[in-house]
């Protein structure tokens, strides 16, 4: 509220020591004394302030819920996605390994390291086949490993430094303990993934994700050869026709018209 105050006003006896002052809604506020002096507008000005700090209470309780619905709506997808590829793999661990694998069964199948290991052996023989440089050796592994016990994660840990030699990016390797204890299903889900990948370079099974993604790639390829050979004719036209200027040019000086 904008205040228009106008000068106090001392008036005459009897009211020598009272003070009238006039506020934009043309209230007199009167006082015996300065000590009892009021102004009429601060009441509505303090209204407007407490207005004002409700308001951004209010506006930053909607953002946060805003932020929060949002993160919400994130993880969500995140964990569809996480499911969805954890199918995929399911079904290319069962197709490669002949060895019953569900998206339920999952940790219970893989938490020994013993199926991990197997995968690893397998894509390894198919990489020397194929003459494919991915590691110098196979992976030794306890094939009675138990669950939670230590030749997991002794088959964790082999199986972890043989994605390592591969050139497993390090972002998305787990540690022996977020496998064996079910601590870290994200960064096992992404390490099998991108060992999925590799077994692409062997001309082993994909699972379909993997499949979608190099189809992918391949329209890029044929996308930037396609562009390159037509910049080169752009090119070879561009010189040929640079060559016929300077033979005509030639010619007529050699033999005008």
């Amino acid at each position: 509220m904008n205040l228009r105050l106008q000068k106090p006003t001392v008036l005459d006896q009897p009211y020598h020591n009272t003070v009238i002052i006039f506020d934009d809604q043309c209230q007199i506020s009167r006082a015996g004394s300065a000590k009892k002096k009021r102004w009429g507008c601060f009441s509505s000005v303090r209204e407007n302030v407490d207005m004002a700090g409700r308001c951004e209470i209010a506006e930053k309780q909607v953002s946060r819920k805003t932020s929060t619905e949002l993160l919400a709506q994130l993880a969500e997808e995140e964990r569809n996605s996480l499911e969805a590829i954890k199918e995929d793999l399911c079904q290319w661990i069962t197709e490669l390994l002949h060895e019953a694998v569900s998206p339920e069964s999952f940790w219970q199948k893989l938490d020994t390291g013993v199926l991990l290991c197997k995968l690893a052996n397998v894509i390894q023989r198919a990489s020397i086949k194929e003459k494919v440089n991915l590691s110098s050796q196979d992976v030794t592994y306890n094939a009675r490993a138990a669950s939670g016990s230590f030749p997991a994660r002794d088959n964790a840990s082999q199986f972890i430094h043989w994605c390592r030699t591969c050139g497993i990016e390090e972002a998305v390797i787990f540690e022996s303990e977020g496998l064996v204890l079910h601590k870290d299903e994200k960064r096992v889900i992404l390490c099998l993934l991108d060992v999925a990948r590799l077994a692409g370079k062997v001309r082993l099974p994909l699972p379909e994700l993997v499949e979608h993604e190099r189809e992918i790639d391949g329209h890029t390829e044929n996308s930037k050869e396609i562009k390159q050979l037509s910049d080169e004719k752009v090119r070879i036209d561009a010189h040929i026709s640079t060559c016929l200027v300077i033979v005509l040019h030639y010619f007529m000086v050699r033999w005008p018209l």
